[in-house]
């Protein structure tokens, strides 16, 4: 059981840290900004506004309340997690993931040694949580 709740403040501290990075962004924040969108002859290929920014901090806010409260939500949210997590971490066969055409560049070598790693992490222990909720209950 202490490791069911080691996992569950994992997560809510990386969504929380994750949340708080975008929100500083969001307000014009640059530090790790080099890193943390694809490009492609140099220039990004995302451009994300303020707002877009806010908003996923805001997503992943509520995944860090999802996760601090994983024993009393519905475990399917947590297999949603887990599956938008997987998904990051195949990619979109261009520019992010696994399967990326595009391997040269700062966020491509940032993608391969923290977001996928990251990301993989984060769908195996919200499936791993959906699992041990749906076999508890």
């Amino acid at each position: 059981m202490l490791g069911i709740y080691t996992v569950i403040a994992l997560n809510s501290v990386l969504f929380l840290s994750m949340s708080f990075i975008h929100v500083y962004w969001a307000f014009g924040g640059q530090w790790g900004t080099e890193g943390a969108l694809p490009s492609r002859d140099g220039k990004r290929v995302l451009n994300p506004r303020p707002i877009g920014t806010l908003g996923v901090a805001i997503v992943l806010m509520a995944f860090a309340i999802c996760s601090a409260y994983a024993l009393q939500v519905s475990p399917y949210l947590l297999l949603i997690i887990g599956i938008l997590f997987g998904l990051r971490t195949i990619g979109d066969f261009r520019f992010v993931g696994l399967f990326k055409q595009i391997r040269n560049t700062t966020f491509a070598s940032y993608d391969n040694r923290f977001f996928i790693p990251l990301c993989t992490y984060i769908s195996g222990s919200n499936l791993f949580l959906y699992w041990y909720l749906v076999n508890l209950l």
